[in-house]
C-alpha cells in the first residue's frame, strides 16, 4: 500500500482504537497497527520537512516562509517542479510491513461505533472490514 494510504487513514485509526472492543486479541492487533501508522506519519512529516528546507524561501531566521492558507513560498519555478516531485514520490511510497486487521460488526462492544462509511474508505487500506 502507498504511503498516502496510510495517512489518510491515521485520524479514523485513532478514532477506532478509543473503542472497546470484545476480545483483548482485537484491541491488541488494533493496538499494533496504530503503532506502526504512527511510526509512518513521523516518517512522513521528518521527510516532507526535508523536503520543504530544500525547496522553500526563507525569512530573515531562516525558516520557511509561509504564505496565506499554509502554503510554502518555493523559491522558484524549478524549486516547485522539483518539490512537487519529490512530495509526490514520497507519498506514493510503498509500505509493506503494515498487515490489515479484519475487523466484524461483532468485534464492537458497542455497535453505535462502528465507523461512519467516511472512515470506512479511509480505514480500507489497512482493515478489512467483513460481514457476519
Amino acid at each position: 500500500m502507498k504511503l498516502i494510504e496510510i495517512l489518510n487513514a491515521l485520524i479514523p485509526l485513532r478514532a477506532l482504537t478509543e473503542t472497546r472492543f470484545t476480545s483483548f486479541r482485537k484491541s491488541r492487533e488494533l493496538a499494533i497497527l496504530r503503532k506502526k501508522v504512527e511510526f509512518e506519519a513521523d516518517f512522513y512529516a521528518k521527510e516532507e520537512k526535508k523536503i520543504v528546507e530544500t525547496y522553500a524561501k526563507k525569512n530573515e531566521s531562516g525558516e520557511p516562509i509561509i504564505l496565506e492558507g499554509g502554503r510554502i513560498q518555493l523559491n522558484d519555478a524549478e524549486s516547485k517542479i522539483a518539490f512537487d516531485k519529490e512530495i509526490t514520490d514520497l507519498r506514493n511510497t510503498e509500505v509493506d510491513d503494515i498487515v490489515k486487521v479484519a475487523l466484524r460488526d461483532s468485534d464492537f462492544a458497542d455497535t453505535s461505533k462502528i465507523p461512519t462509511p467516511y472512515e470506512l474508505i479511509a480505514l480500507e487500506p489497512i482493515i478489512e472490514f467483513l460481514e457476519e
